[in-house]
């Protein structure tokens, strides 16, 4: 009875091993292809008899991941097991394709160690539905944005119109004064001033510019952000003094740098507070902290910073950070947050291809 149970047992699982839709292969201690299931080798488009034995999993991974392909193995031995590894492979025609990956160790009645199990799945078609999803959210987003774009060059044509308008009319009231007339002028400008600025970060968040790089002196746009601010007397920004070279949009990340000072001097608001600017190269990368000692971001809406259109502020657009972001990522750069102190750390590349 005994017998036909285990016989039974082992039937069942050599029917899952070949039918699962999953590629499985089982490895000796030194990490060669023992067995393998029929997804595995259609797949990989090899024959069996030319996996077992002769390959290993790491053998069939491309350039670009073997590195940590190697590294989730050397894992799997310290921690006998590893899950969800994304790794691009390669098939015998050396044609590529994307999989998740994890693995076990094998062992015995007895507890010894006999081998590894690995499973994978293909996931080409999950990455071609995510691929033909983001082109299709695109297009909708390009088509969104020449929009919007087009709503906001003809709102700024009168706008500027309103602006000179008031402008001219102030500088008259110079000459001769009217305090009626001026109180009413004051506002116009300062509105009309405001939505200019909103209509210029709408344009700036739907019309992503080619990058116009050279070479920078990161002390150099740092000085000139801070130029173009104007600092409260109640704070005081210290900055790092060594300098780097790096390559980049130096518009563009002026006006990044402008952002983050600014956003730093508005949360400190009326208190007595401290912006403290350093930076470090790290590798090929350069880390630029923006440090401020103001309250920091409720961790409510700590999620939500990075957020098109959200914001705290009651003259704000909400599109200052997400249009900093997307500057720093098309510069192949990252832009994160966190609080005590609160934060913003900008990771550059120090070198990047024109």
């Amino acid at each position: 009875m005994a017998s036909d149970t285990l016989f039974r047992n082992e039937k069942i699982v050599k029917i899952l091993f070949e039918t699962t839709p999953d590629m499985l292969t089982i490895l000796d201690k030194d990490g060669k292809i023992l067995d393998c299931n029929h997804r595995f080798t259609e797949n990989f488009g090899y024959d069996k008899s030319e996996a077992v034995g002769k390959i290993g999993p790491v053998d069939m991974v491309s350039d670009r991941d073997r590195q940590k392909a190697v590294s989730a193995f050397n894992q799997l031995l310290i921690d006998g097991i590893k899950l969800n590894v994304p790794i691009e492979v390669m098939r015998k025609d050396k044609s590529t394709f994307h999989s998740i990956w994890s693995g076990a160790k094998l062992s015995d009645e007895l507890g010894n160690f006999e081998g590894y199990l690995i499973t994978g799945k293909d996931l080409t078609d999950i990455k071609k539905l995510q691929d033909d999803l983001k082109k299709e959210k695109d297009e909708k987003l390009m088509l969104i944005g020449d929009m919007t774009a087009r709503i906001a060059h003809d709102l700024r044509n009168p706008l500027n119109v309103i602006i000179n308008s008031a402008k001219l009319l102030e500088s008259q009231l110079e000459n001769n004064p009217d305090e009626n007339i001026s109180k009413r002028v004051a506002p116009i400008l300062r509105s009309a001033e405001r939505m200019r600025h909103q209509v210029e970060d709408v344009m700036i968040y739907v019309g992503t510019r080619p990058l116009n790089l050279s070479e920078h002196s990161v002390l150099g746009l740092i000085a000139s952000s801070i130029e173009n601010i104007i600092v409260p007397d109640n704070i005081q920004i210290n900055c790092a003094k060594n300098d780097v070279k790096i390559m980049c949009d130096g518009k563009q990340l002026d006006a990044v740098f402008g952002n983050l000072i600014l956003n730093s001097i508005q949360a400190i608001g009326e208190n007595k507070g401290t912006v403290i600017i350093n930076w470090k190269v790290d590798g090929d990368h350069i880390i630029i902290d923006f440090i401020d000692s103001g309250r920091g971001i409720p961790d409510e809406i700590m999620h939500r910073i990075f957020e098109s259109f959200f914001t705290t502020k009651q003259m704000g657009t909400g599109l200052g950070l997400i249009i900093s972001k997307n500057i720093i990522e098309q510069h192949s750069g990252t832009l994160s947050v966190k609080n005590n102190p609160t934060t913003f750390t900008v990771t550059l590349p120090v070198k990047l291809a024109a």
